[in-house]
């Protein structure tokens, strides 16, 4: 069940920083006041348009994410050491990129209305990765201390349903289809991560 979409298969690092780098590079440009697209920031990130276009769908989705990114801790950032229990580790995963889509919730709706616009344009068959996974390397951080005894399946399994939990369409979904309160709904979800850590755990 291990995935292998472009970004989480082979030179893993390399394709992460080769994003970065990208992301950088359109922040730049905006700041200069440059009309840019997606051939300028591949030339300022020194890499050919090509290679751009298999880390986004389009200059709307990598100029829509930029400034997100910036924003954005780092997994080691957020998780600085290997202190407190999986649980724990992975609720402050969770706070933080709830708070984190709270917080920015009209840019966040408006890169993922270019994603799905990017994604419906491609007929549902883009091989173009559509969005980043940094909720994954959080998470990895979060259960690092306690990986390594699971059973591979059931980690993959515990990912595959946190990222689900974890992240802007969660908040979105409490929001616009529950009608929760913002500190309501940041609570169920912390108790659904707990639920999932620690039955996951029990069965390693």
């Amino acid at each position: 069940m291990k995935s292998t979409g472009y970004l989480q298969s082979g030179r893993t690092e390399q394709k992460q920083r080769t994003r970065r780098a990208l992301l950088a590079a359109a922040r730049e440009l905006v700041q200069e006041g440059e009309e840019a697209g997606i051939a300028q920031v591949a030339e300022r990130a020194g890499v050919s348009r090509a290679t751009a276009y298999r880390y986004f769908p389009g200059a709307d989705a990598l100029f829509l994410e930029a400034p997100l990114d910036a924003h954005t801790l780092s997994p080691e950032e957020i998780l600085p050491d290997e202190h407190g229990s999986a649980e724990d580790r992975a609720v402050r995963v969770q706070d933080y990129l709830f708070t984190l889509s709270r917080d920015n919730e009209p840019a966040f709706r408006a890169y993922l209305a270019s994603v799905m616009d990017a994604w419906r344009r491609s007929g549902g068959e883009s091989k173009t990765p559509l969005r980043g996974n940094r909720r994954r390397a959080m998470l990895e951080r979060a259960l690092a201390p306690r990986s390594a005894r699971m059973n591979p399946e059931a980690y993959s399994r515990l990912m595959l349903a946190l990222s689900v939990l974890v992240g802007t369409e969660a908040v979105i979904t409490l929001k616009d289809v529950c009608g929760a309160d913002p500190e309501e709904g940041k609570d169920a979800i912390a108790w659904a991560v707990r639920v999932l850590v620690r039955s996951a755990m029990r069965c390693a």
